[in-house]
């Protein structure tokens, strides 16, 4: 139990001043209290502990043990004390220990001899001797000591002191033998306690690549429990040590965790189109726990960076960043982190400083370390890994596994401590460990599935999006078709109303894709991460209080509160990132309702019927058209651009196209063009010969072009006829076209003017403005082919700005 719950429950107790005149005898109290004496002195409060002896004396006057704790404590007060005026009386308070203990021998006599009751106050004699000065008194203690009791560890430790002292160091090796050969009964529990521990921390160096493994090892783990005094001196005492455990189990069963429980999410193992809202409300709920955890885990930082700023001022790094001390610097960015964003001045000597500082330190870390934890330190320590090394030399408890527990006066206190040190260490790191690797495995495995389901979702998107796009593609271009054609207003009412169907059919076409080919990822992704934080749930809170077990029999409240701190900060920052995987992979569907698609079903139906009517009223008219389409077909009135030609005559059409020359033929029309083009002028003929009429359409245009610098000119020639069935041509039927024209301009406008005379059309002037591309395109014609690009004949756009004619002469 910490020193503070020790405290309080002695204070309560010693609640009178002592007398000494032996009318307050209650021997059965005195006994109780007597073992708590030195539980008090572990913790540092020797002035209680000098008390607390004073009233067990006053209780037990008559008994050995009594007079023997009351010197021991009085002895301890002085050692302890800082008092100046104390211990400017170190030589009165010895002596009154002295009288203390001889009286106690005193009462250890039977029969005129010392008994076995007084090995004790012998030996405590003897060691207050050799505070004093008065090594061969000493001597005669422990000898006397020795006689009674040729085993008696202390006796055989207080010689071997004597021994050192005296510089008679070969006498020690036979008594080190001796002790060795004689170990006391707290010897032998803290053997015991070793053993114990040791029997798990072998086990830690097997295989542990599995989380069941390390499940295995961490069960073993919490079955150890902390080491305290009972342990130690539970034989000489089990009435008081069985109190002992008690007090400690019920301060151990306050030290608890809370995991957050997100079953309220977890429940769920399936998503329909039912239980997604209550899906998404749950997503939302749980997602408040990680706003809590990031609180909790920013006593992580805290508790960290409040170590190492200890650690520096501890090795005595005095280097300035922003004009303050490197440890008040790190405390000060942490209460306040944009202070120093962008603003950040090192001195020069601060790396180096640092640096050989920390490898002085780590020496001597690293070998008291190595003696104290044995196989654990192992050479295990890489003084290269900086971060590492930086992290275990700063860790508090690693500096108590380094003490030497025979340099303090209290030595079982140093030894408890150490144990459960050790042990806090192992528990930590094995709680962390299996953190990491649960929720790495969760990390893992979400994203592994959350690829597959994009990759899904991707799929059915995209399809959707390219049928949306044809779908709405089709309806433009048959749309301005209709426009082109000056189809009614029904035929455009009626491409209106049929996109508007197919594009619902498409809605219930896919809408549902979505929940039924992503639900299989939802039910993987949610089940694997339920089953991962139940882990969690059941061995954080676990582990936890097999740490805190250890941790309140730290002396320090400040070490106390730093490794709490790290402890719930890291099980925050853990648990934050599992309860984040698992509102991911609770999130690992989607779903879209039919009714969001904007789409009014009834509305839809009412347009459905008006759709047939409008098709069966468009149908009629088509059969109406095509009815005298087919019968000015058969009167020889060829219509190339007619449904009834484009639906019932083109497909069976032959064409031959030989890049000059091409030719057409059906049974009811011929076709032949000639197309020749160069930069001196074109030549174009034409011959279309209708097999139902009879009649022949030729047309023949000759066009020289005039390159006169800035200005380009262009003379044409022309005429066309039309010849019936018998092969005669009629003077109406008969065409000659002749024209001059110019044309010229600056970049992109240019400008045109021209005559033209027609035996048919009569004669006219005109001219036009544009702005044309011919420059650019010319240009790089020129640049990517040479000459041989004004032979290649391509489209020029143009945008005309003014167009007029005037008329001369009408036709004759």
């Amino acid at each position: 139990m910490g020193p503070d719950a020790v405290t309080d429950e002695f204070r309560r107790i010693i609640d009178r001043d002592p007398a000494f005149d032996g009318r307050a005898a209650d021997g059965k109290r005195a006994a109780r209290l007597s073992f708590d004496t030195a539980v008090l002195g572990t913790y540092g409060a020797a002035d209680l502990a000098a008390a607390v002896a004073c009233a067990v004396f006053d209780m037990a006057p008559k008994e050995v043990w009594a007079a023997q704790n009351l010197g021991c404590a009085v002895a301890m007060f002085c050692d302890n004390s800082k008092d100046a005026d104390i211990l400017a009386k170190r030589s009165e308070i010895y002596a009154d220990a002295e009288t203390a203990l001889l009286y106690a021998i005193q009462l250890s006599f039977e029969n005129g001899k010392i008994s076995k009751k007084g090995l004790g106050p012998l030996a405590a004699l003897g060691n207050l001797y050799l505070d004093m000065g008065r090594n061969e008194e000493a001597r005669d203690m422990f000898e006397t000591a020795m006689r009674i009791d040729p085993g008696y560890r202390p006796a055989l430790n207080g010689m071997t002191a004597y021994c050192r002292a005296a510089g008679k160091h070969q006498m020690i090796a036979g008594l080190s033998a001796m002790a060795k050969r004689n170990p006391t009964t707290t010897e032998k529990a803290t053997g015991k306690i070793a053993k114990n521990a040791e029997d798990v921390l072998v086990s830690r160096d097997r295989d542990r690549g599995t989380e069941e493994e390390n499940e295995k090892y961490m069960d073993e783990l919490d079955r150890v429990e902390a080491v305290t005094y009972a342990d130690i001196f539970g034989e000489l005492d089990p009435q008081n040590a069985e109190k002992m455990r008690e007090r400690t189990k019920a301060l151990n069963d306050k030290m608890r965790i809370t995991v957050p429980d997100i079953s309220i999410l977890t429940q769920y193992t399936d998503v329909n189109e039912e239980n997604y809202k209550h899906i998404e409300s749950a997503v939302a709920a749980v997602g408040t726990e990680i706003e809590h955890l990031i609180k909790y885990s920013k006593r992580y930082a805290m508790g960290s960076i409040g170590t190492q700023a200890d650690f520096f001022e501890k090795i005595g790094v005095t280097a300035k960043v922003s004009g303050l001390s490197f440890p008040d610097f790190l405390r000060d960015a942490v209460r306040d982190p944009n202070k120093y964003e962008n603003n950040v001045r090192v001195s020069q000597d601060l790396a180096g400083d640092m640096m050989n500082k920390i490898s002085a330190h780590m020496s001597g870390v690293m070998s008291n370390l190595g003696k104290a934890m044995g196989g654990m330190a192992g050479g295990g320590f890489d003084l290269d890994a900086s971060f590492s090394v930086f992290k275990d030399a700063a860790d508090p408890l690693v500096a108590v596994l380094g003490l030497n527990p025979f340099d303090y006066a209290n030595m079982w206190d140093v030894f408890i401590q150490q144990q459960n040190a050790r042990m806090l260490i192992e528990k930590i790191g094995a709680l962390f460990g299996y953190m990491t690797m649960v929720t790495s495995r969760m990390v893992s495995e979400s994203a592994e599935i959350s690829q597959l389901f994009n990759k899904t979702y991707l799929e059915i998107e995209t399809n959707y999006g390219r049928e949306s796009f044809e779908l709405s593609k089709e309806y433009q271009r048959n749309y301005d078709a209709a426009k082109a054609a000056n189809a009614s207003e029904e035929r455009l009412r009626a491409l209106s109303i049929r996109f508007q169907l197919d594009s619902h059919k498409l809605h219930l076409t896919y809408y549902p894709q979505y929940l039924i080919r992503t639900r299989p990822y939802f039910r993987q992704a949610a089940q694997a991460a339920a089953v991962a934080y139940k882990k969690l749930e059941r061995y954080v809170p676990r582990m936890y209080h097999a740490a805190m077990k250890h941790l309140v029999y730290i002396s320090d409240d400040k070490v106390r509160q730093q490794k709490d701190d790290e402890l719930v900060g890291t099980i925050a920052g853990a648990l934050k990132t599992a309860i984040g995987v698992v509102i991911m992979a609770y999130s690992m569907w989607r779903i879209k309702e039919i009714q969001l698609c904007g789409c009014d079903e009834e509305e839809l139906k009412s347009k459905e019927a008006e759709l047939t009517a409008l098709e069966k009223k468009i149908g009629n008219e088509k059969i109406e058209k095509q009815k005298a389409a087919m019968n000015a077909f058969k009167n020889g009135e060829i219509d190339q651009n007619s449904s009834f030609y484009k639906d019932y005559i083109k497909k069976y059409e032959y064409e031959l196209d030989l890049f000059i020359f091409k030719y057409r033929t059906n049974e009811h029309f011929t076709a032949k063009d000639l197309n020749i083009w160069s930069p001196f002028g074109s030549f174009d003929h034409s011959v279309f010969r209708n097999h139902i009429s009879g009649q022949k359409n030729v047309s023949c245009d000759i066009s020289l072009n005039l390159d006169a610098g800035a200005v380009a000119g262009e003379a044409k020639f022309g005429y066309s006829y039309t010849e019936d069935k018998n092969g005669r041509i009629h003077p109406a039927n008969f065409d000659v076209r002749a024209g001059l024209s110019a044309s010229g301009g600056k970049g992109p406008l240019s400008a045109t003017v021209g005559v033209e005379a027609s035996l048919q059309r009569g004669t006219q002037v005109y001219g036009k403005v544009e702005l044309t591309g011919n420059s650019y395109i010319d240009s790089m014609k020129e640049m990517s082919f040479g000459d041989a690009g004004k032979w290649m004949r391509t489209e020029t756009p143009t945008k005309q700005l003014w167009d007029g004619k005037f008329v001369i002469s009408e036709k004759n």
